[in-house]
Formats: structure tokens, sequence, C-alpha cells
């Protein structure tokens, strides 16, 4: 993949045809950016789908508790760690809003239930 990165810049640096030294080194420092640039981003993406191969499981756990079935923006690339704790925090809410899952008590059926105890 670098490999093509460079030789896209390379192709690039040809199509222009200045012969000033000093357009020269700055297409240089222009072009030098550019593939450090590219090279970043190339390695974050390794980074990202590496994480995302890894906490699998607890990435598509993370997209089940939210509401748009889509984890935190950031997540990602924050790593590993992020993601655990994410999905820690999850849990912990989950378990303190079982108190509102609760569905309420039907007195009529109590009710009946105590006639035929009778």
């Amino acid at each position: 993949m670098f490999l093509c990165i460079i030789k896209f810049n390379k192709d690039d640096k040809d199509n222009n045809d200045d012969n000033d030294k000093n357009s020269k080194s700055i297409l240089y420092d222009d072009n030098y950016h550019v593939i450090r640039m590219k090279i970043q981003i190339c390695s974050l993406m390794q980074r990202m789908l590496r994480t995302l191969r890894e906490q699998s499981e607890m990435i598509l756990a993370l997209k089940g508790f939210s509401p748009d079935k889509k984890i935190p923006r950031g997540l990602l690339i924050k790593g590993t760690k992020a993601i655990k704790s994410a999905y820690d925090k999850f849990l912990i809410v989950k378990s303190i809003d079982l108190v509102n899952e609760k569905h309420p008590k039907l007195l009529y059926l109590e009710k009946e239930i105590s006639l035929e105890e009778v």
C-alpha cells in the first residue's frame, strides 16, 4: 500500500516541469508532507482495523446497547482500553436501570390468585 502511495506522488512530481530550484524545494517539501500524512492515515486505519478484529464481540455488544446501533464517536481510535471502559460503563448503567425496567404489578392478577387459594 505504501508503494502505491509513493508511486502516486512520483507521478504527480513528474507532471510538474518547473526548473526553478526554489520551486523544486517547495515541491519537495509539499510532497514530503503529503506522503507523511498519507502514511499516518494508513497507520491509523491499520490500528482501527486491528482493534475491530480483536474486540469484535465487545463492539457488537456496545452497538446493541446504543439506541442508534452505533458505537460512540472516536472509540476505535482510542483503542482497546477505551472500548473496555465504555463497555463497563454501559453494564453499570444497565444494572442501575433495571429498576426502571420492571413491569408494574397487576392488582387483579394478585386478587385472582388469592381467591383461588381460598
